[in-house]
């Protein structure tokens, strides 16, 4: 298993898309997530409307990258102020972070993530496979 930090650096080595977005679920904010990809492999991803679409399937259809792995991290945290008001929270709640590296079939990085997820109305599923 790859140490995040040292994975997470070389996504940000290079000219990266930044993106933060606020997902709901049947109309309720439940997550935050912000997320890197390296610019060179998706020139102008900046300017695609992304709302009601998988960033995984833009990659994909418009620029040809497939991620075939992904490391991921999950762990409680407790929400600073601007997190509680961006996510609509009256008070701080439990929150879930996962944080995420996504690989191409070459090796290389893709996609970096942080996601946080309201967890008292929400629950996830993971399926892995070999």
């Amino acid at each position: 298993t790859l140490d995040r930090s040292s994975a997470a650096s070389d996504v940000y080595k290079r000219q990266v898309v930044a993106l933060k977005r606020l997902r709901s679920v049947d109309g309720e904010l439940q997550l935050l997530v912000e997320t890197a990809v390296p610019a060179d492999l998706a020139p102008g991803l900046h300017r695609t409307r992304l709302e009601n679409r998988s960033l995984y399937d833009v990659l994909r259809r418009q620029y040809g990258l497939r991620i075939v792995r992904a490391e991921r991290w999950i762990d409680a945290v407790a929400p600073d102020t601007h997190t509680c008001e961006l996510l609509g929270m009256d008070s701080a709640e439990p929150l879930l972070r996962i944080e995420s590296i996504a690989y191409g079939s070459n090796g290389r990085p893709l996609e970096y993530y942080r996601a946080l997820h309201r967890c008292k109305s929400s629950r996830l599923h993971v399926q892995t496979t070999t």
